[in-house]
């Protein structure tokens, strides 16, 4: 399917939300972590940390938008969120609306951090920056930038700053000053205009934000975090 099929199939699709194991998840061990996601009894139970997902609807093109979120979710290709919806809007707007016509095939999302928990100050206590530097994607993408991707767009709102410790923050801004040293554009659909003034999220209460950027799409450069 293109782009204008999938974007069709986001947009009229019924509303099929994924969901944490409730009153067991947060009774679980680490060992529950370690196991692969499956679905028991309709519920999706989740690994501890998540790197990475692609979403493809161009299975011909191998062009990849590369989204940097604040925090890993529990959705996925075949259950999208509203965050990952409106990334697929921002695709097609950027592919049928922007004056570059940035086209691609799908979307590679990242976070800024991999633990994945229902309550995201519990994730955030859990980060081991040892771990994050070694296995979170993100901080390869200066020395091995993938020679497939459209676009990175940042776009883990102010929680970054407002909730991951000064450190880390910090590894956050080096990695992104690091890739810009290489020439490689860093952008965002929008910079929140209040607040710690990070790139926007494209969480459902921003939906209203998206459809604006849909409307005219030109990602601006994130230059001072």
């Amino acid at each position: 399917m293109d782009i204008e099929e999938f974007v069709d199939f986001v947009n009229n699709k019924a509303e099929k939300k994924p969901i944490y194991g409730n009153n067991e998840y947060s009774n679980l061990d680490s060992s529950y972590y370690k196991k692969l996601s499956v679905i028991e009894n309709g519920i999706i139970r989740c690994p501890k940390n998540r790197l990475s997902y692609e979403v493809i609807w161009d299975k011909n093109c191998p062009n990849r938008n590369i989204f940097i979120l604040f925090n890993p979710s529990i959705a996925n290709a075949n259950v999208l969120d509203e965050t990952l919806k409106n990334c697929v809007r921002i695709c097609y707007a950027l592919q049928n609306y922007s004056d570059e016509k940035v086209k691609c095939g799908g979307m590679l999302i990242y976070n800024s951090f991999t633990i994945r928990h229902p309550q995201v100050e519990d994730a955030v206590r859990m980060i081991d920056w040892e771990y994050e530097y070694a296995n979170n994607p993100i901080f390869q993408l200066a020395d091995k930038y993938p020679i497939n991707v459209s676009k990175i767009i940042i776009a883990w709102g102010n929680d970054v700053k407002t909730k991951l410790n000064n450190e880390y923050y910090s590894h956050l801004k080096d990695l992104v000053y690091s890739i810009k040293s290489k020439k490689h554009l860093v952008q965002a659909y929008r910079i929140n205009k209040s607040g710690a003034k990070q790139p926007s999220h494209p969480s459902p209460r921003c939906t209203s934000l998206v459809k604006n950027f849909c409307a005219n799409p030109k990602l601006v450069e994130v230059e001072n975090l």
